[in-house]
């Protein structure tokens, strides 16, 4: 996309705290109900030895550090401990298996995205069509009129044509913010526009800096493709997607990514 259409991206999704992580008391609220369900039967377990604890903390007010700390451990801690790249912003949770000096092992659970597919012989093209179909969901463009957070990173999976003057798929996607997730995530009202979940996955990771170009991407996938074969992994060579985590705001220390994902 072009710098000027992803100035939106940067301009309304930042609320942040000292720290400069995004975290709101609405979405904390959600996601306690969501996210820790798992921990109320330890609760139960710890809250039936309270009234034999004799300590000057009142069983009301040791249940409310309990409480609180569960709130803390499933949705505030995976924000504080998210990478640096993700800028504070809701994006997917990983667990990094190796590492290379040409790209990362990562694996992920499954994960919740806002997709929308275009067809072309670029790359430029859909990812700026795609961008905006998907900025209109979160503006409101959904069946509750309902504003939702912006996430990183903005992903665009690449599933290249037959022949070189045949169009490709490019499916153009936004992470669902974990307050809404697994399942509360408005259905969006351009029937272009869908809810996704991705199975859990092991992935294949190139990091790059700058701007993305259509020449850039096609050259790191190249890159990361010859990486792998020469160290015989095998891996999805059908198709493979970009990750782009930053704002055309951000001129330095810019954050790309090339994933190829395994068999």
């Amino acid at each position: 996309p072009s710098k000027t259409s992803l100035v939106p991206y940067m301009s309304r999704c930042h609320k942040t705290d000292m720290s400069g992580t995004t975290i709101r008391v609405r979405e904390l609220r959600t996601c306690s109900l969501l996210r820790s369900f798992s921990f109320f039967p330890l609760l139960r377990q710890i809250s039936q030895l309270l009234p034999h604890i004799q300590d000057t903390m009142s069983a009301r007010s040791l249940s409310l550090v309990l409480f609180v700390s569960s709130i803390f451990a499933v949705c505030v801690l995976p924000v504080l401990s998210s990478p640096s790249f993700c800028h504070g912003l809701d994006c997917p949770t990983y667990t990094v298996v190796n590492t290379t000096k040409n790209y990362e092992v990562r694996r992920y659970p499954v994960s919740y995205w806002v997709s929308t597919a275009i067809e072309s012989m670029n790359f430029s093209y859909p990812t700026s069509v795609g961008f905006h179909r998907l900025f209109d969901y979160i503006s409101g463009q959904n069946v509750n009129k309902q504003k939702v957070e912006m996430t990183a990173p903005v992903q665009v999976h690449v599933t290249p044509g037959a022949g070189p003057f045949c169009d490709s798929t490019y499916t153009v996607s936004f992470f669902v913010p974990f307050a809404l997730q697994p399942s509360s995530a408005p259905r969006p009202t351009n029937p272009d526009v869908f809810l996704r979940t991705e199975a859990p996955h092991v992935t294949f990771v190139r990091t790059f800096g700058g701007y993305q170009t259509d020449a850039s991407i096609l050259a790191e996938a190249t890159l990361l493709a010859e990486s792998l074969r020469n160290d015989n992994i095998a891996f999805n060579s059908t198709s493979y997607a970009y990750a782009g985590y930053d704002a055309p705001s951000r001129v330095i220390d810019r954050h790309n990514e090339i994933w190829f994902f395994a068999n």
